[in-house]
C-alpha cells in the first residue's frame, strides 16, 4: 500500500439502499424511551422524544423494521395547550399516571422536570405510530403502559 492510497479495499456500493423504511401509519408498537431533549426553532421550544423499537414493526412497503431501530417524535410548540396535552399523554404512557383524581385510580401525573425524565428513560410503552410527511418525516405517538 502506498502513501497516496490509504485503502486496500474496493467495494461495489451501487446496489446498496440507504433509505430508511417508514413504519406503517397506525401501527401499534412497543417502544423504549431512550432520551428526551429540548431545542428551539423560531423562538419556540421543540421537545424531541427518542425511542427504540422493542419488537419488530411493519413498514409502509410491507417489510419489517427490526427491533432496536430508533424512532423520533418532535413535539413542536403549535400552541401551549397542544404541547402540554401531548407531553402529559406521553408522561402518562411511560409512568402509568393520569389526571388528578382520575376514575381509574392511577397515580397523579408528576411535574415534568429533569428528575422525572431520568425516571422515564428506559421505560417501555405501547405507541400508536402516526407518520407525518414533511421534508423530514417524523413520528407522532400516543403512548400507554405495556
Amino acid at each position: 500500500m502506498s502513501d497516496t492510497q490509504p485503502l486496500s479495499i474496493s467495494l461495489n456500493l451501487t446496489d446498496i439502499s440507504t433509505t430508511v423504511p417508514l413504519i406503517a401509519d397506525g401501527t401499534m408498537a412497543k417502544v423504549r424511551l431512550k432520551n428526551i431533549s429540548q431545542t428551539e426553532r423560531d423562538g419556540n421550544p421543540v421537545i424531541k422524544w427518542e425511542f427504540t423499537l422493542v419488537e419488530p414493526a411493519p413498514t409502509t412497503e410491507g417489510d419489517q423494521v427490526r427491533a432496536r431501530i430508533p424512532a423520533l417524535c418532535h413535539l413542536r410548540h403549535v400552541s401551549q395547550e397542544f404541547l402540554m396535552q401531548k407531553m402529559a399523554r406521553f408522561v402518562d404512557g411511560f409512568l402509568g399516571t393520569g389526571d388528578a383524581n382520575n376514575k381509574k385510580g392511577k397515580p397523579t401525573r408528576p411535574q415534568f422536570n429533569a428528575h422525572v425524565v431520568s425516571q422515564m428513560i428506559g421505560t417501555e410503552a405501547m405507541a400508536k405510530i402516526s407518520v407525518i410527511k414533511s421534508k423530514n418525516p417524523i413520528m407522532s405517538a400516543t403512548t400507554s403502559p405495556p
